[in-house]
């Protein structure tokens, strides 16, 4: 089922569903090209140049909050499977449309004997997919963004002794 250079093949399934042929779209996809891993490469050390804008790349960060520092790294990898979720259902459409411009006229035949045109459009299923994949996606980007937002707001902070503080009232 799983080769490594091939990735996830389905040679043994005579006629898998549109699930399946979206997920190995998907799985296959996950393999960059040149153009990917240049995108890839962009998005860490944007990620890095954030981190390091924001004072977050210390161990002291780490210490202070955790989920502020992986948050970035979480919607990273979210942004970058959403990329691939997105190319796999657009490849899985062209696929489908060009399977059946290639069919002859299919015809379903009903229990009466009656022909009927079969006119079938798999572009929604794909989107239902592809939709039910990003919102998948959103748990965890979300997830890191409340954590962080709670241990921010917790009111928890600490006070540096060498400050002197002024007494106004």
């Amino acid at each position: 089922m799983f080769n490594a250079k091939v990735g996830f093949t389905m040679s043994h399934m005579e006629n898998p569903t549109i699930f399946v042929r979206f997920l190995d779209k998907f799985l296959k996809g996950l393999v960059p090209n040149f153009s990917e891993k240049v995108l890839d490469l962009l998005l860490v050390v944007g990620t890095l140049v954030y981190q390091g804008q924001h004072g977050s790349l210390s161990s002291r960060a780490w210490e202070d909050n955790a989920w502020e520092v992986a948050t970035p790294w979480i919607w990273l990898v979210c942004l970058l499977a959403a990329y691939h979720v997105i190319k796999a259902a657009r490849s899985l459409n062209r696929d489908i449309r060009q399977e059946m411009s290639q069919t002859k006229e299919q015809f379903i035949f009903l229990t009466d004997g009656e022909q009927i045109r079969d006119t079938r459009n798999h572009t929604y299923k794909v989107g239902v997919i592809a939709c039910a994949f990003m919102i998948i996606l959103l748990i965890p980007a979300y997830l890191g963004w409340r954590l962080t937002r709670i241990n921010r707001d917790s009111g928890m902070f600490t006070v540096d002794e060498s400050i002197s503080f002024v007494n106004m009232s």
